[in-house]
């Protein structure tokens, strides 16, 4: 086998944007590529604005994200605003209300799935057997053992976010003297032949690279240089505000579904973040919705890029697609979208084999997403308003058709590949929106229903127990604060 020649390898990289992705992007690049790689960050004002569309929820995953990068969780809560998750309440949601909590996977009895076990026992509860709902429903917080006989062991946490802050934190904790920044503004970029061969900014200079990282947000500066078009879905419009915390936050995000869209509260280590999604287009939308002075505010195209690596560039967060703040999903994909980058980086000049590989796991991810979110939408007590009928307007994809059948007709769990949701995730979505098997696994018979009955039974007192005797998120971020503060002195 030929090796490549030295003069083909990757030697300089440019990541474009100002906002999370590129705080993110770089971040990583410059804390895992080797020193024979120049790295340049391109800041350009105004990348940032539709930043508020990250939402305010990080999943389970950033715990390892960061630490991969080198980040510990004290260093995340010490440096930034970040508060630990149990997930989100969703209330007025198409006539239902749960909690969509973080969980590991619930237990397997007998070979057989534990929610057929419910449906054996006509109990149309799920939340119960929860302990990550349970404990947000007190507004309980600790960290789960590694026991796995504990019945905390079985919660997921992630984290509450702002992620302006966040981005802030993540640029912080860039090594300067990996990362030469330009700052300015585009005057051109040159294409030849399907690549982005030279970038001129007006003042006159000029950056060359191998491979150009576009973390541009919405705007996707380069991807769109290279006439990857985008395709939109329906437009959204967002303010975030925040107000100080009352001491009685708990450890969820609170969404509330409202005619014009939705309204979420966001506890936070010193205030509340609210964010106010809603269409911009609305008729009478300005008697509903007035914008705070002083709030952050975006309007943006959902949808997303058919393929986020062209040629010689890769669109990363916004700038490949975006998602509704409905869920953790925009922070899912922007990860995701970091973890691809960091593992397909290309070797040489020739990108081929590293881009179709990005685009089909892109194509995957986002596809995935969209149907988890669609699925929000089935019900049948939305108002009849513009928001709420562009949401449900999108056809519904026939892998999401095979899902929702599936469960309701026997409570099978269709699973596609590189689903970003967890089967914990549908179940959990699926029982709050009133979805119910209409047939459990006859295998579960084979087991004595007295029994099951029993550990049923005994697994809820436990998780009662348990939340019983944790404290509440406010007093346990305050305590754990206060011990890092220690630990620094």
């Amino acid at each position: 086998m030929a090796l490549h020649k030295s003069d083909d390898n990757v030697k300089k990289i440019v990541v474009c944007g100002n906002g999370l992705a590129a705080q993110m992007t770089v971040c990583a690049l410059a804390r895992q590529l080797p020193d024979q790689i120049q790295l340049t960050w391109l800041r350009i004002a105004g990348s940032e604005q539709s930043d508020i569309f990250y939402g305010n929820t990080a999943p389970p995953a950033t715990y390892e994200f960061n630490l991969n990068l080198g980040i510990s969780e004290p260093e995340l809560l010490s440096g930034s605003e970040a508060s630990f998750s149990f997930g989100t309440r969703y209330q007025n949601w198409g006539g239902a209300a749960w909690t969509q909590c973080f969980q590991q996977p619930l237990p397997i009895i007998d070979g057989v799935l534990f929610h057929h076990y419910l449906s054996q026992q006509n109990i149309f509860e799920l939340e119960p057997f929860l302990v990550s709902a349970v404990a947000a429903q007190k507004g309980a917080f600790a960290h789960p053992p590694e026991d796995r006989r504990h019945a905390l062991s079985r919660a997921e946490y992630g984290y509450h976010i702002d992620p302006l802050d966040w981005g802030r934190f993540f640029e912080r904790m860039v090594p300067r003297d990996r990362v030469d920044i330009a700052a300015g503004e585009i005057a051109d970029i040159v294409v030849h032949d399907g690549d982005i061969e030279t970038v001129r900014l007006s003042d006159g200079r000029e950056l060359v690279a191998d491979l150009y990282v576009d973390g541009s947000g919405a705007g996707a500066v380069f991807l769109s240089s290279l006439g990857v078009v985008f395709k939109a879905e329906r437009r959204l419009a967002a303010h975030m505000q925040y107000r100080p915390l009352s001491g009685a936050e708990g450890v969820v995000r609170t969404l509330t579904g409202c005619d014009f869209g939705w309204v979420s509260d966001t506890p936070l280590q010193s205030h509340v973040a609210t964010l106010t999604v809603f269409d911009p287009q609305m008729p009478g939308q300005a008697a509903l919705i007035a914008v705070p002075e002083g709030a952050a505010v975006a309007e943006v195209p959902i949808g997303r890029h058919p393929i986020a690596w062209a040629g010689n560039c890769v669109a990363i967060g916004q700038a490949a697609g975006v998602v509704e703040p409905l869920t953790a999903a925009p922070v899912v994909l922007l990860i995701r979208d970091v973890d691809r980058l960091l593992s397909l980086l290309p070797n040489t000049r020739d990108m081929r084999v590293e881009s179709r590989e990005f685009n089909r796991q892109y194509d995957e991810d986002y596809r995935n997403a969209g149907l988890f979110h669609r699925a929000f939408y089935e019900g049948h007590a939305f108002p009849d308003t513009s928001y709420w009928r562009a949401a449900r307007a999108q056809p519904i994809d026939e892998r999401l058709s095979a899902k929702l059948a599936q469960f309701e007709s026997r409570g099978l769990h269709v699973a596609y590949d590189l689903e970003p949701f967890t089967q914990e995730d549908w179940l959990i979505l699926s029982y709050g929106m009133g979805r119910r098997p209409g047939r459990y696994d006859r295998i579960a018979d084979r087991a004595d229903r007295d029994r099951v009955r029993q550990f049923l039974s005994g697994m809820r007192q436990d998780i009662e127990r348990c939340v019983s005797a944790m404290p509440n998120h406010t007093d346990y971020m305050q305590n754990f604060m206060r011990y890092l503060r220690q630990q620094e002195t």
